[in-house]
């Protein structure tokens, strides 16, 4: 990374606001009701991404600047620092109170940490023990921010929206998460040993990965508050400490130091951040705060274009607005086009405000959406900010396009992030662009296994999108007649795009798909938008990458099976995406008879379901069951145009066969459901092997099929246009919570490298990770082959005629000026497996 070669006055963005639940205005965050399994899920996930012991003299090499860069003549002395800090403590408290003191010592005018301070944010939660409720002991703050954070409301999360980094303490050293190897062991001996504590006390375990879920869930939260590409925190355990540098990829743990007996580890450390530019800090230096003028032009335009795509009325205006504009929280984003010189004509600033989707997990995509106002024109777009591993979105859209795709977004401007804006005309090299770092130690020697396990990490490049089409998603359908349609517009789109790209989208969901009011339409056209995780399908027609891609709640049943990681996705996974698209909707969004407690066990059962065997991951049960015996779509009284549709598109993949289970009906209803049934088994018996169960391979939906009885149904069929009705969903309810649904698949881009027998470990609840369930797994269904098989395009024969050896982010060399004069590093780049 590198940086501008003077240092400008901080024009850091902090506290960005976090989305709302759309449609409402709730923030979609961290709840509190989910924090124990949220924590659990940071835990497990973070034994495929963490890589360490690092030298600390390393980790300070590498990620600060060095001495010769900075004065260090004022630096307070170092020596008996700590030495108030006990070795360890029955609590925190007792830790933290002095750590705290030495750590704000000023001594002729000078600090260990000039202009900036730390203060005690745990002390200003409502209820400082409660998960969920909790902030880090200490947060570092610009000298500037102090009295702005302290003058917050105590139950907001301001202390995160403006921590420069934090200090979580536990007060006993045995609780630390990881365990070092010996100081005198061989390079073999590391590759052996393993990282993470193990302990067999059960109660140890739990407070151990307590700890360090939480301590996960504060990075998560700052990197959802604010604009960065990375971020710094410290661990104490008693007075030993580990310092951690996190990114969209992992984190980097250093070695563990005493502070007692090394005190000048940590000042050393805060000295360097201290002098550090904004973007050695942490920060993305291309977003910066926007002027008052430009808030009052961001606020009309984007009052304009709610009214246009809602027809708000003046009492619903301000409510829909505040979706998107928060007062005083304008920033300006900067996006270099794809390729080209710096400068005037090539840089773009676009004004934001609240996003439309906030980032709630660390590793992954860390995507925002905004909708964003050209400064220059003051036109209305769609700004994607997010982490990408496969090849340039904008790229794909634009070609797609040319190919004549349907329903797609058009492209207005995009292109990789630059590590600062330049002053001057210049050509940014490949090395002069935001990227994770984590990736490329993985295969250090100081590097040891967890849990057995050894994992290269895929590299992330920060990456920004402009998109022509802004409205808003399937969660805002007006009834039937739009749902229908806009799906519609998102199944020629997916055809367009097999047919005409040979390409297959891989995440059909609710959030990826855009209504549009239009002139000439009387309802608003749906764009499937998102095509980030979509690649080329090969000569079978199924994905040319192997495993799950998409949503939790809308994988098709294949998608959901415990041999989904060895997989290829096709078309017909995507149609049933979109099929439980419509009918997710249909069930929050439009009239049926289930009540709250129905609505509940239905969707839990059909979207949420998942469990594990060994450690494998699988769910799918309830769309089985419905796929078969209708168990959860049959008995609902959805409207008579929806019913018929939703029969007909279930009928067309697998005609239910007589089913050995039902639920309770009412006596009415016997007459006609036995009718159905003799129809039923009758229409089964024609279809070859449907009377065999879910023994024999289901027929896979055709897209010709499906397109011609859509088309003809939307055609003969007069459809309610204002029905919707708002069901609450079950985890607003709190009948059923479920955090399941938030699973995204791939999320790390992790490949084990290498594995050794993993050390025994305490499970259950109790120790933090689920107790794996030892019964078959009922979805072992057979793969489906294609209903066709397309012919090969010259693209995709070059393409598989290559050996890949580039990394994603264009194969560039990574030499990084942050990490001292002379130090260059080559990426460890591992492709992920296809």
């Amino acid at each position: 990374m590198s940086h501008p070669p003077s240092s400008t006055a901080s024009q850091c963005v902090y506290d960005i606001p976090l989305a709302f639940e759309e449609g409402t205005t709730r923030i979609r965050g961290f709840e509190p009701q989910g924090a124990e399994s949220r924590h659990r899920r940071f835990v497990e996930e973070s034994r495929k991404w963490t890589v360490g012991p690092m030298p600390v003299a390393d980790f300070m090499r590498y990620f600060l600047a060095s001495r010769q860069e900075i004065s260090m003549k004022d630096m307070l002395p170092s020596r008996s620092a700590f030495k108030s800090v006990p070795a360890r403590a029955a609590t925190p408290t007792e830790i933290y109170e002095p750590l705290l003191a030495a750590l704000n010592k000023v001594e002729n005018q000078e600090s260990r940490c000039p202009g900036f301070v730390f203060d005690n944010a745990s002390a200003r939660s409502p209820h400082p023990r409660r998960l969920g409720h909790m902030k880090p002991h200490l947060c570092l703050y610009s000298r500037d921010h102090l009295e702005l954070v302290r003058s917050s409301q105590p139950q907001s999360r301001t202390e995160l929206g403006y921590a420069e980094l934090f200090i979580e303490v536990t007060a006993d050293p045995t609780l630390d998460y990881f365990t070092d190897p010996p100081n005198d062991a061989t390079d073999e001996a590391r590759l052996s040993h393993d990282f993470v504590t193990h302990s067999e006390d059960a109660r140890s375990t739990s407070s151990m990965d307590r700890a360090l879920g939480q301590h996960i869930s504060y990075v998560t939260e700052i990197f959802a508050r604010q604009h960065r590409h990375f971020l710094f925190s410290v661990a104490m355990f008693g007075s030993h400490a580990r310092l951690f540098r996190w990114d969209r990829i992992g984190c980097i743990v250093t070695e563990s130091f005493d502070i007692r007996a090394q005190p000048e580890v940590l000042c050393d450390f805060l000295w360097r951040f201290s002098h550090a530019s904004d973007g050695r800090r942490g920060h993305d230096p291309t977003v910066q705060a926007a002027s008052s003028e430009d808030e009052a032009v961001f606020a009309e335009c984007i009052k304009a274009h709610v009214q246009l795509q809602l027809g708000a009325k003046a009492e619903g205006l301000e409510e829909a607005v505040s979706a998107h504009y928060v007062p005083g929280h304008v920033s300006a984003i900067h996006v270099l086009q794809q390729g080209s010189i710096a400068q005037a004509d090539t840089i773009r600033r676009y004004l934001v405000s609240r996003p439309v989707i906030s980032p709630l997990t660390l590793v992954g995509k860390g995507t925002r959406g905004f909708w964003a106002v050209d400064s220059s024109t003051r036109e209305v777009f769609f700004l994607k900010d997010t982490w990408r591993t496969l090849e340039l979105e904008g790229h794909t859209l634009q070609r797609m396009i040319a190919e004549g795709v349907r329903n797609i977004p058009p492209v207005v401007w995009h292109g990789e992030v630059p590590d600062y804006l330049p002053k001057e005309e210049r050509k940014f090299e490949a090395h002069e662009f935001q990227a994770t770092l984590t990736d490329e130690f993985c295969s250090d020697p100081w590097t040891c296994v967890l849990l057995g396990s050894k994992y290269s990490l895929s590299k992330r490049t920060h990456y920004r999108l402009v998109l022509g089409i802004v409205g808003y998603t399937l969660r805002q359908i007006t009834g039937t007649q739009e749902l229908l349609r806009a799906s519609y517009d998102v199944l020629q789109a997916m055809s367009d795009a097999r047919i005409k790209d040979y390409r297959l989208h891989r995440d059909i969901s609710i959030g990826n798909v855009i209504l549009v009011a239009e002139p000439g339409r009387d309802v608003r056209r749906g764009y499937l938008i998102d095509w980030d995780a979509s690649c080329d399908v090969n000569d079978t027609g199924a994905s040319i990458h192997e495993g799950r891609a998409g949503t939790w709640e809308f994988m098709s049943i294949a998608m959901l099976d415990r041999s989904a990681p060895t997989r290829r996705q096709t078309l017909e996974d995507d149609l049933e995406s979109l099929f439980y698209v419509v009918l997710y909707c249909a069930f929050l969004w439009l009239p049926h008879n289930l009540s709250e407690s129905d609505l509940a066990e239905t969707m839990t059962a059909v979207f949420d379901f998942r469990d594990s065997i060994e450690g494998e991951i699988y769910g799918g049960k309830g769309k089985v069951m419905n796929r078969y015996m209708r168990v959860y779509t049959r008995h609902v009284a959805f409207g008579p145009a929806l019913k018929e549709w939703i029969d007909g598109i279930m009928d067309l993949l697998r005609p239910s066969v007589r089913r050995t289970y039902r639920p309770a009906r009412k006596s009415a209803d016997v007459g006609k459901d036995d009718d159905r049934d003799k129809a039923l088994a009758e229409r089964s018996k024609a279809s070859a092997g449907a009377d065999e169960g879910a023994s024999k391979p289901a027929p896979a939906w055709n897209m010709e099929n499906v397109e011609r009885f859509w088309a003809e149904f939307l055609r003969t069929h007069a459809l309610d246009k204002d029905d919707r009705v708002v069901h609450p969903h079950p985890r607003a309810t709190g009948i059923l919570y479920s955090d399941k649904s938030t699973a995204s698949f791939p999320s790390y881009g992790c490949t084990p490298l290498r594995k050794s027998p993993p050390a025994q470990r305490t499970e259950g609840i109790a120790s933090g990770v689920h107790t794996p369930i030892k019964t078959p797994s009922p979805l072992a269904l057979p793969a489906t082959p294609p209903p066709f098989i397309p012919r090969r395009s010259s693209r995709i024969a070059e393409q598989r005629n290559q050996v890949t050896t580039k990394a994603p982010s264009s194969g560039r060399t990574i030499s990084n000026p942050q990490r001292g004069k002379g130090h260059t590093r080559k990426p460890r780049i591992t492709i992920p497996r296809k």
